[in-house]
Order: C-alpha cells, then sequence, then structure tokens
C-alpha cells in the first residue's frame, strides 16, 4: 500500500493526481487538521469518483473528525490513528425499585367485613411492633448511604486511569508514533550494446574490446548409449543351422593337441557339430602318477541346417577324426547348455528401411537423453543458449536377427556436446564497458535480458578449436551507487533541514522529499528501523 502524506494546501485536483500515479492500486491518503480538502464535500466526491476511474482504493487517515465524517459520507473507508472513530456512550442507568406497600391488595369494602377486621387488626398489631423493634425503624435507602471509602477508591481509579492513559500517550508520541519518510529520486542512465560476444574455453577472464566481448567458456561432455528393438516387416525363406558351446577334454597325455577349424564332433545318434575356429586343447596334468583332464571350451554349428539338431546337454561328445587311435576315448567334449538357432522356412527380416528409421529413431532417443542428463546436471551459475550444442553417434551395431516378437535390435552409442559460460562473466564485461564510457562507477538497476532471451543471437559453433561466437542485443539501465542503510543511520536523530543537506550530497541527486509523521515530530527517529526510504530513479 502506497502511502502518501498530504500538505494543508494541497487542491484535491493535486491530490488525485497524486493517487493516479502511485504504482500500488491502493493508497493511504494522510489529510492534516485544517486541510482545504474538508472545504467543500464535492472535493470527497470528485476524490471518490476519479480513483474509482483509474482503478485505484483509497484509504484516508487523519485526526480531523470533519475529514473523517466526508470520507464516510462518501464510503470511503477512514480512520483516526489516535483513537479511531467517535463512537457514542450511554450510561447504563438503573431502573428504580418498586416500593411495596403493606397495605397494597384489593380495597376493603372488596372483601367481607370478618376479613377486613382481621387485616385491620393486624395492622394494628404491626404498627404497633414497628415503634418497639429496631428491624422496623426508619432506615436510609441505599443511594444515601454510599460508603466514603468507595468514594475515595472511584476517584482514585479515575486519577490513576488518567494518569496511565497520559504515560501510555506520552510513550506512544515519544518512542511508538513518529517516524520519517525521505522520498529520494537519483539519476538514471540507460545504455545499451549492440555487438559480437566470443566465447573460449582457452580464456580465462572476461575482455572488452572496441565492438566486441570476449569471456570464458566450457563445454560439457555428456555419453549416451541404449539398444532399442524394431519391428522387422520383410520376409525371406531361410536355413538356419543349430549353435552351441561344448567343452573338450584331454585325457591322454601331457602334450598339447591341436585341432584344426571345422573339426567334427559327434552326439551318441550321429550329429555332427563342427569347431568354429582352430583351438589347441592344453596337456593333462600328472598329480601323484595319475592324469588329470584338463579343457578348452569352443564355439560349435550344427553340420546340417535344421530344428532337429536343436539338442539338449550332451554327455559325451566324440571326436570321428581320432577314431581307430589311443587318443579316441581321452579326447571328448561335453555341452551343458542346448544347442539352438536351427531352422529351415520363411522368417521375418528387417529391411533396409527398417534399419534407416530405427537409425533414426534411436538416435532422436539418445538426443532426448542426452537432454535430460543436460537440463539435470549442468550447473546453475552456467548459461547455455538454444542450438550450442552439437550431438554425434560414436557407435552402432545392427543385430538382424529377429527375436520372437519379430523384432530385430540396434544398439547405438552417442555423446552431446554443450558449449556454456557464465552469464556473470558476461555481465562484468558489459559493466566494465559502460563504466569505461561513463567514466564513474555504476551499479545494474535492470536489463533486457533478465525476463527473455531474445537478445541473444544464434550461436557460431567452432568444437574442433573450443570457440563459439554470437551476437547480443541488451538494453540496460544503470545509477551510481546508494547505500540505503547507511544513509538511514545518518538521517537518525536529525531536523528536516539537516536531512535535506544530506540529500543534496548523494551523487546522481534529482529531487527529494523530508516528512515526518506525526505534525508535532520535529526530528527523525534514532531508531534508523523507524527511518523509510523511498528510492526511485528517473532520467
Amino acid at each position: 500500500m502506497k502511502k502518501i502524506y498530504i500538505n494543508k494546501t494541497d487542491p484535491v485536483t493535486l491530490i488525485i493526481e497524486k493517487v493516479i500515479k502511485a504504482t500500488e492500486k491502493e493508497v493511504s491518503l494522510y489529510i492534516p487538521k485544517g486541510s482545504e480538502l474538508a472545504a467543500s464535500r464535492n472535493n470527497f466526491k470528485l476524490l471518490k469518483r476519479e480513483s474509482a476511474s483509474a482503478g485505484k482504493t483509497v484509504y484516508i487517515e487523519s485526526v480531523d473528525e470533519d475529514v473523517i465524517e466526508l470520507a464516510d459520507a462518501y464510503d470511503i473507508k477512514s480512520t483516526n490513528p489516535f483513537f479511531g472513530k467517535k463512537r457514542s456512550v450511554t450510561d447504563v442507568v438503573i431502573k428504580e425499585a418498586r416500593k411495596i406497600d403493606v397495605a397494597d391488595g384489593e380495597p376493603e369494602g372488596s372483601m367481607p367485613e370478618h376479613e377486613s377486621s382481621k387485616i385491620r387488626k393486624t395492622k394494628s398489631i404491626l404498627e404497633d411492633k414497628k415503634e418497639h423493634s429496631w428491624l422496623w425503624q426508619s432506615k436510609p435507602t441505599l443511594d444515601e448511604v454510599r460508603p466514603k471509602f468507595a468514594l475515595i477508591r472511584n476517584k482514585f481509579f479515575r486519577v490513576g486511569g488518567m494518569l496511565a492513559l497520559a504515560l501510555l500517550l506520552s510513550w506512544l508520541a515519544v518512542y511508538v508514533l513518529p517516524k520519517a519518510t525521505i522520498k529520494i529520486t537519483l539519476e538514471k542512465i540507460n545504455w545499451d550494446f549492440s555487438g559480437i560476444v566470443s566465447v573460449s574455453t582457452t580464456r580465462e577472464a572476461p575482455s572488452v574490446l572496441e565492438s566486441s566481448i570476449e569471456i570464458p567458456g566450457q563445454i560439457f561432455i555428456y555419453p549416451v548409449n541404449k539398444v532399442s528393438p524394431y519391428p522387422a516387416t520383410g520376409s525371406e525363406q531361410v536355413e538356419r543351422k543349430a549353435r552351441g558351446l561344448i567343452t573338450v577334454y584331454n585325457e591322454y597325455s601331457s602334450e598339447s593337441q591341436p585341432l584344426v577349424q571345422n573339426t567334427r564332433f559327434s552326439t551318441p545318434d550321429g550329429k555332427i557339430f563342427r569347431t568354429d575356429k582352430k583351438i589347441t586343447v592344453p596337456g593333462a596334468k600328472i598329480v601323484d602318477g595319475k592324469i588329470v583332464a584338463t579343457s578348452i571350451e569352443v564355439s560349435v554349428t550344427a553340420d546340417k541346417a535344421g530344428e532337429g539338431y536343436n539338442i539338449g546337454p550332451i554327455v559325451k561328445f566324440r571326436i570321428p577324426g581320432l577314431q581307430g587311435s589311443p587318443k579316441y576315448d581321452a579326447f571328448y567334449g561335453t555341452s551343458t547348455d542346448p544347442m539352438i538357432g536351427g531352422f529351415i522356412g520363411e522368417i521375418k527380416v528387417p529391411t533396409e528401411d527398417d534399419i534407416t528409421k530405427a537409425k533414426a529413431d534411436l538416435e532422436a532417443e539418445l538426443k532426448s537423453l542426452a537432454n535430460t542428463k543436460v537440463a539435470l546436471d549442468i550447473p546453475k551459475d552456467i548459461k547455455v543458449l538454444d542450438k550450442a550444442n552439437i550431438f554425434s553417434v560414436t557407435k552402432e551395431d545392427i543385430n538382424k536377427e529377429v527375436d520372437s516378437s519379430g523384432n530385430f535390435s540396434v544398439t547405438a552409442s552417442g555423446e552431446l556436446k554443450v558449449f556454456g559460460f557464465k552469464q556473470d562473466d558476461l555481465m562484468s564485461a558489459l559493466a566494465s564497458k559502460v563504466a569505461g564510457e561513463s567514466k564513474t562507477d555504476l551499479v545494474l538497476l535492470s536489463h533486457s535480458l533478465q525476463e527473455s532471451d531474445k537478445g541473444y543471437g544464434e550461436p557460431k559453433l567452432d568444437i574442433a578449436n573450443n570457440k563459439m561466437s554470437f551476437n547480443l542485443a541488451f538494453k540496460s539501465s544503470w545509477a551510481r551507487p546508494f547505500n540505503v542503510e547507511d544513509f538511514e543511520a545518518k538521517a537518525a536523530g536529525k531536523s528536516k533541514s539537516e536531512i535535506s543537506s544530506l540529500v543534496y550530497l548523494i551523487p546522481g541527486f534529482r529531487s527529494g522529499e523530508v516528512s515526518f509523521w506525526p505534525l508535532w515530530v520535529r526530528y527523525a527517529p534514532k531508531n534508523p528501523s523507524k527511518i523509510v526510504v523511498d528510492l526511485d530513479y528517473a532520467l
């Protein structure tokens, strides 16, 4: 809420202008006693209408009850900062107790004679007793016997309450109510820059040239990899042989035994599997004069295509090439896993279009994965411009064999290189440039890059040389340094004229105003927290 102090002689038009120019929607007006505003009801009517038209909500503070009443008449919220609005007070009146006469009742003539005689007799007896009993002696009423100590006590409380109220008001007037408001308008300097910003990882500190700026930069590398299945849309007739692993043992001698590629191994039922490569079976070990077999593992492929060679584990494969020699029983193979892959028929296969599309899709997935890493891992003080990155696929493998679902697979690896810089380095370079041009120290008030990146041009990357450049359109506002807290401390306890002298000495001073509240205050509070500096900037 904006608080505006009104002078006694301010016309209503000036007051309305201050309300409309206020930046806040809610405005509190302090109207002094005897203000010209209270001279006419039309002033309040005009204030209500114009503030409502400007979308402002007006509140009034005043010690002048005429101002309060006129504000209420036009539905403007108002308050007396000292006592609040007046309210009527009525004394509590105790009704006079009804006196009950002993003779109250029905008239004697309305009852039988014998009853009336009894009542008269009773009255006579009572009257006789009144004269002799202290219970019936005349007593003063409650109002006539107010004790003296009660009067003294009430008087004491009244006097004590008045003294306490006076002390409270004095304390409020000296320590709580006083407040100083100092409005200061300082010079604002607009400064624009349009030029090239060069970023390099080899530069250690920002530098400023005539039409360009050079700042340090960093390159961040984010490696990613992924395996994804893709549907195969083609088909072909194939004959595939079963494949698997066998372990070859040597129980013959301590000498090694070479086996050529395509060496045959036979199952008990005569199915032949051939070794996929040349191997050398290590020599057996001799332990305590006994031969202990050694072994080597080798991949094998069925001699013929078809599902008939998809067999389970075999306890012992024989080597037909050694049949008829002592080595036949001493060299053998075993398998612990089944032979698989044997097939004759039509199967799904990936087409060239399938492979091309799969590679493009996987590259897009890798890019998305890398960008997610950047968003999560890039340091918060690093600025990364749009398109300031390069993605490349570093490895790619296509497995054309389809699985039971008709999918082939693509395995790919890639990396995203991101070029970034610290925006603080850029702002530091810009500050150096504006200070050099203005020949004075300045502080930044606002700039065009705070809420939008539109000032950054599209970056040009030279990753090989670790460089990047872009055009920059920068608009900004600057001012000379001013420490509000130091100024509040200097203004504490000083008069208006002394504070005005301090204000005039501020570098870049444009205008100012000093006001104290309440009106009788002549010096600013000694507590700086009770001093408000309303700082503004203007060209």
